[in-house]
């Protein structure tokens, strides 16, 4: 009979921010282990709550399955003596595998005969199984801090206080550093009635539910939804939905109750963005808005509990908020009393790194690489000088009371005060659209100058630190090196811009050299910054579901041109399985050798002789269009052109001795194939697609 299997690891409040990685991690060890140990099982699940993790194992067995085993021994020469009787290496080999001669066979082996023996494994008991394994998976995760409590003997994110092991009904008990182990859980810290002895796996939830725990995340966040929807629509507002802020609020309560509060009205005369930051970011508050998007004098938030006494806690929470929002105003009101470049000046006092300058440095380089990739992407003179304009103030912000106490805003408040100071609104939000993209998937800038500005500025970053030594390794990445460089792949792939990556980087590296007097190893640094970004290009790439070899033939062709690269990757990926093109890539295989043995693709057309070869060279019209095709980037189009070739290739290849004495009839025949095959490494390198 198949089982369920309970597991509850209770804790002192996880954080929200590991939930995640820390889910994905218990049920990838969870499953590794079952199935080392040869445990079938239909599935793995889990929830969370702030003080407990719990999996539910379905469709475990009793039992794991008899196993039949073949253990080779001793060759029959010396396995017995000369009366036929088991000698000591057999008599040893025996006793090891716990057999007896009658469960001996001989067989031959390359020619010689050796005594094996076949055995049958009984099957294991799965709660045995679990009792030994569970305390080392446990052990297992990794957080991004741990800490040890109480003499225990490993490391958790936060102490672990008890854990329910229930195989349905029966406690499964194991050791885990003294931990109690059985029944016994707990519900909400204030309002359950605890301890609770858990009767069953089917108990579970409903238990936990009525000592004010709901253990489904789902539930949790459909609960927070369906109260926060229904406040805010009784007084004619929205709800301004967050779903980071909403995942971030599920995993910080185990009851929700959702309630309004009210903002003073005055607030609402700052900028939106000065308001929703310490209401989201500080109390994890839902604000609240009108149909056009308009703030309103309110806001949500969640309390972790019942809904008694909701009317005291409404009152703290706006007390809570009104000196938070009384902070901001008066920052932004001092902020104003001078304009964004008259702080220009004062980023000599803000540090970027101690090796690298300050921030005034820093834009300036970032002025001269706007200057260079604007003019690499050909774009208007009035283009380039909004982008010179954006990168001299791109920093100012930093310097501004608002974005010392909120950080968050940075960017943002660049664009508000560039447009208070009336700057083109093209620089200003260029100003803030350098940050984007702000998180993994974020959105993307979407004006040309912005574009350039973002570019630039995490480039100059990946840059600079390569130059002075700093490396990313594992999960250790302080500067954000890696999405700076995930940042300006996107934009170059998804904006289109058609840039050479490597001569971005020699410009970022240049000005360091010009403006800060820097002394390293150009060709090296420029090596190393080139191969981390194209390293997260090709993981970029697999992330978004390509097929490794076509990754690895496209990025073995020009794969500083990311745009360029990115289209052909597709259009491989949308041919590459077709029975016409399967036979191209058949046909480019035999091509392949000879390619490599040319000199020249040059064709003296009067040195063919067969039919194969004048039929070879008579594709000049075909390798026109292929030329075309290709400088157009039309790489799918192109395929199809080479496909209708193939049939072509393959008769000269049959029907021709490439490799012979003769050395201008040798070179005329190679480079007949040399012609063509140049023209498929525009495009791929056929050689590291995987065939079939």
């Amino acid at each position: 009979m198949l089982r369920r299997y309970l597991l509850e690891i209770g804790m002192e409040e996880f954080p929200a921010g590991y939930v995640k990685n820390a889910k994905r991690q218990a049920v990838d060890t969870m499953a590794k282990m079952l199935s080392e140990q040869e445990i079938p099982y239909e599935k793995i699940e889990m929830e969370t709550t702030p003080r407990r993790f719990a999996l539910w194992f379905y469709g475990l067995p009793e039992h794991t399955a008899e196993k039949s085993l073949e253990a080779k021994g001793p060759t029959v020469k010396i396995a017995f003596d000369g009366s036929g009787n088991p000698a000591k290496p057999l008599e040893g080999f025996l006793r090891a595998q716990g057999a007896t001669t009658e469960d001996i066979s001989i067989r031959e082996v390359k020619g010689v005969d050796y005594v094996f023996v076949n055995k049958k494994v009984p099957g294991r008991s799965v709660e045995e199984i679990l009792t030994q394994e569970l305390p080392g998976v446990i052990k297992s995760w990794v957080f991004p801090k741990s800490m040890r409590w109480g003499g225990k003997n490993f490391r958790f994110a936060r102490p672990v206080r008890w854990i329910v092991s229930l195989m349905e009904t029966q406690v499964l008990p194991f050791d885990l550093e003294g931990i109690p182990v059985g029944r016994l859980s707990y519900g909400h810290r204030f309002l359950g009635k605890n301890p609770i002895s858990i009767h069953s796996v089917d108990s579970y939830e409903a238990q936990l539910e009525e000592n004010y725990v709901i253990v489904n995340e789902k539930k949790r966040e459909d609960l927070i939804l369906a109260q926060s929807h229904k406040l805010v629509r009784g007084i004619g507002g929205e709800l301004l939905s967050d779903d980071d802020l909403l995942d971030e609020i599920v995993h910080i309560v185990e009851y929700p109750t959702a309630l309004l509060g009210n903002i003073r009205p005055e607030y609402l005369k700052l900028p939106k963005e000065v308001i929703i930051t310490p209401m989201k970011d500080h109390q994890r508050y839902f604000p609240v808005v009108d149909d056009k998007g308009r703030l309103l004098p309110y806001f949500v938030t969640v309390r972790n509990g019942d809904a008694k006494g909701l009317e005291i806690v409404r009152k703290g929470n706006e007390k809570v908020l009104a000196p938070r929002l009384e902070d901001a105003k008066f920052f932004y009101e001092e902020d104003l009393k001078s304009s964004l470049e008259d702080k220009v000046d004062a980023l000599h006092k803000v540090a970027f790194h101690e090796k690298l300058g300050n921030m005034y440095e820093k834009s300036l380089r970032l002025e001269a690489l706007c200057s260079r990739l604007g003019e690499a992407l050909d774009v208007g003179e009035e283009t380039l000088e909004n982008a010179r304009r954006a990168a001299h103030l791109s920093k100012a912000d930093l310097t501004t009371r608002m974005v010392t106490e909120f950080t968050e805003l940075e960017g943002t408040m660049g664009r508000i005060y560039a447009e208070a100071s009336g700057e083109n609104p093209i620089v200003a939000k260029s100003i803030e659209q350098q940050y984007y993209p702000r998180r993994a998937g974020g959105k993307l800038p979407t004006m040309t100058c912005g574009k350039i500005l973002s570019v630039a500025d995490k480039l100059d970053s990946i840059a600079g630190m390569t130059a002075i030594g700093l490396k990313t390794t594992g999960s250790q990445d302080p500067f954000g090196l890696r999405r700076n460089a995930i940042g300006i792949l996107r934009i170059l792939k998804e904006s289109k811009l058609e840039i050479d990556l490597s001569s971005m980087v020699r410009d970022a590296l240049y000005i360091y050299l010009q403006n800060n007097r820097m002394v390293f190893d150009y060709e090296d640094v420029h090596k190393r910054v080139l191969l981390f970004i194209l390293g997260r290009f090709e993981n970029l790439l697999e992330s978004e579901g390509y097929r490794y070899d076509l990754i690895d033939a496209v990025l073995a062709v020009r794969p500083e041109a990311i745009f360029d690269a990115s289209l052909r990757l597709e259009d491989l990926t949308d041919v590459v399985e077709s029975p016409d093109f399967e036979e191209c890539l058949t046909v480019i295989g035999r091509m392949t050798s000879f390619a490599e043995k040319a000199e020249d693709d040059t064709v003296d057309k009067a040195l063919l002789v067969s039919d194969e070869e004048k039929a070879m060279g008579d594709l000049d019209e075909e390798k026109a269009e292929l030329d075309r095709l290709l400088d157009m980037a039309d790489y799918k189009e192109a395929m199809v052109v080479l496909s209708s070739m193939a049939p072509v290739i393959n008769r000269y290849l049959d029907h021709t001795m490439i490799i012979v004495e003769d050395e201008n009839l040798r070179r005329n025949r190679l480079a007949l194939i040399s012609d063509i095959y140049r023209r498929v490494l525009r495009f791929f390198d056929p050689a590291l697609i995987r065939k079939g």
